[in-house]
């Protein structure tokens, strides 16, 4: 406990441990300090601190309480394990088709909630005393759960957990569930596990560093803003608006300028209806396949940066994964297909969203376009106005923190 009281001396301003330092010592010997102790030289150290603050030490404490409070709260944030299996099926389009309904299936509600319900697995056992079971089904569906399908023949499952052992377990009963439902009746689709539900050897989340970071940042913004404020309000100065304004103006301006430096992107949507779902899944893959994509790009000039440093199957991925999106929302025995695609260019976006629907559409196809390519006339990216609000609060942040350094008048004879 001695050692704790001494360390808690550190508290104190220099000049009073300077003064009264050798007293503490020597009292520290005579006495057997306890807790009660501890906290009042604790107490006395904070108090005498916030008697004598600056800037620096406004600065200082609001930055480490912001790291320590992003500390602590990253602690409490739960360990997300996530495992992973690929299953691969191939066969004719209606086989296919097939498989899409029994993915459909394992992920209806009666599906899921079985999977939850099994002994061995216990899932959201916490959340099922506080929710009813739709809303853990639906928490399960958009948190932790992914289904996706790499290209025309291959799926990728994952799932996170706390816990490693039940993330593998649960991907595991949802493979064997997708590969009951796909054999169950007739016109199975051939499937194969190409990767078993992998056992993650650590945690993919969350990333405390960056939760660390961010924590730091808030207090380094907190305590540059109270610094300057509790400084000029203590040598009763007035603001220095000009010098506020003239860092809001500049900031506002690099903004301005960062925010034009990003390429816009654009986005051009198409929607489709097919009657023959049993055709969609083969229209979809032939339509974003390499030799697909590859013609287009040549066709319409596409990603000639990329080309220049990737061949071609390498854009033609980057492509399909990250500006190429193909959602199907089913509809009875029918079913609606948005294609939408992403550039830098207006033009070319609606253009390549043409060629796409082109691809998808056609009598042996059985889509037809209900809304063509749109023409899109505003960028989604990037919000230049939000850009320019931030540098805009930069500014003034960086205004009042330099209103606390003013050049000192000169003396005059």
């Amino acid at each position: 406990m001695k050692t704790l009281v001494r360390w808690s001396v550190r508290l104190y301003p220099a000049a009073w441990r300077a003064r009264y330092g050798a007293e503490m010592e020597a009292l520290l010997e005579d006495v057997s300090p306890a807790g009660g102790d501890l906290w009042d030289v604790v107490r006395g150290g904070l108090f005498m601190q916030m008697a004598n603050l600056s800037f620096w030490k406004i600065l200082t404490g609001c930055t480490l309480a912001g790291v320590l409070a992003a500390g602590i709260w990253s602690a409490t944030l739960p360990k997300r394990y996530v495992s992973k299996a690929v299953v691969r099926v191939g066969g004719d389009p209606p086989s296919l088709n097939r498989l899409q309904a029994a993915q459909m299936a394992t992920l209806s509600r009666a599906s899921l909630a079985e999977i939850i319900r099994r002994p061995n697995l216990n899932l959201y056992s916490s959340e099922r005393k506080k929710l009813p079971l739709d809303d853990v089904i639906e928490e399960m569906r958009t948190r932790d759960l992914r289904i996706r399908q790499v290209d025309g023949t291959t799926l990728a499952m994952e799932f996170a957990s706390e816990n490693p052992g039940t993330a593998q377990a649960t991907v595991r009963a949802l493979v064997g569930r997708l590969m009951e439902l796909n054999a169950a009746g007739g016109g199975a689709a051939p499937m194969a596990v190409v990767r078993p539900a992998s056992l993650p050897p650590r945690p993919e989340g969350p990333d405390r560093r960056r939760v660390m970071g961010s924590g730091l940042g808030a207090g380094l913004v907190l305590g540059l803003v109270c610094g300057a404020i509790w400084s000029l309000r203590r040598r009763k100065e007035r603001w220095n608006l000009g010098r506020i304004a003239g860092f809001a103006v500049a900031g506002m301006a690099l903004g301005v300028m960062v925010a034009l430096l990003i390429p816009s992107e654009f986005v051009s949507t198409a929607v489709l209806r097919t009657a023959d779902g049993s055709k969609l899944q083969s229209a979809v893959a032939q339509a974003l396949s390499d030799d697909s994509l590859a013609a287009i790009i040549r066709q319409e000039g596409l990603f000639s940066r990329e080309l220049r440093r990737n061949g071609m199957s390498e854009v033609t991925g980057k492509m399909r994964s990250q500006f190429i999106s193909v959602q199907v929302a089913p509809a009875g025995p029918a079913a609606a297909l948005t294609v939408s695609f992403r550039y830098s260019d207006r033009q070319a976006a609606q253009r390549v969203t043409r060629e796409l629907v082109k691809r998808l559409v056609g009598p042996q196809t059985g889509n037809e376009v209900v809304d063509a390519a749109s023409n899109p006339w505003a960028p989604i990216y990037p919000n230049r106005m939000l850009i320019a609000i931030l540098g805009t609060v930069l500014g003034i942040l960086l205004g009042l923190g330099a209103s606390r350094f003013r050049r000192p008048k000169l003396a005059t004879a």
